[in-house]
């Protein structure tokens, strides 16, 4: 059910049991609670009222036997309902993603772990360090180089670069630099484990 705070200065509804089905309008003058408040309106005949500490029935709720009450007029209930699915979607929207928790893979496996381990030196540098001596232009201040020297003596390259030079940040780049050297490394990695499986049959059929 969809339930509005009232606040000064919003219109509602007053009816009783006389006259539920013509309401008559009102202002909210004071809110003394989020059930009862204090109106000022107008009746059927253009006469002013004033009503003290009447309950306001939100959707859902049961009116009172005796006495007037105020109510939310249904344009209004409308609105704060889709105020309500908007606000509870952007929360869903804004809320993390819980990543799910996969178990680790009962057979041979490229990891993380083994790729930084066969990692034995790294290098960084920006591209018009590297062509000193050649034309230079500014872009290649923005394009920063990650060379990765593995414990077979075989390097990789990783680069990274940005379209502004106001985005430039050395140490951005170097950290993106070096995570594209990674994602190679783990597609070499990938296929050495694959030709190791691939051979393995092979080696043990003849060990027979």
């Amino acid at each position: 059910m969809t339930r509005i705070v009232p606040t000064v200065g919003r219109v509602v509804w007053i009816r009783n049991r006389i006259t539920a089905e013509t309401p008559e309008a009102a202002l909210v003058a004071f809110v003394t609670s989020d059930y009862t408040i204090n109106v000022g309106g107008v009746d059927h005949k253009g006469r002013h009222f004033s009503l003290q500490g009447i309950p306001l029935v939100q959707e859902g709720d049961q009116p009172p036997h005796l006495g007037p009450w105020a109510e939310w007029m249904p344009y209004q209930i409308g609105q704060a309902a889709k105020t309500e699915k908007l606000t509870a979607l952007n929360e869903a929207m804004a809320s993390p993603i819980k990543t799910r928790v996969f178990p680790a893979p009962p057979g041979p496996s490229v990891t993380k772990e083994l790729i930084e381990s066969r990692v034995r030196a790294e290098y960084y540098f920006t591209a018009d360090g590297a062509t000193a001596g050649s034309p230079q232009r500014d872009e290649l201040k923005l394009l920063t180089i990650c060379v990765l020297v593995l414990d077979n003596g075989f390097t990789v390259l990783g680069k990274s670069a940005c379209a502004s030079p106001m985005n430039f940040n050395e140490e951005k780049g170097r950290q993106l630099a070096r995570e594209d050297a990674i994602r190679q490394i783990w597609a070499l990695e990938g296929y050495l484990l694959k030709e190791q499986l691939f051979r393995a049959p092979a080696v043990e059929h003849h060990s027979v």
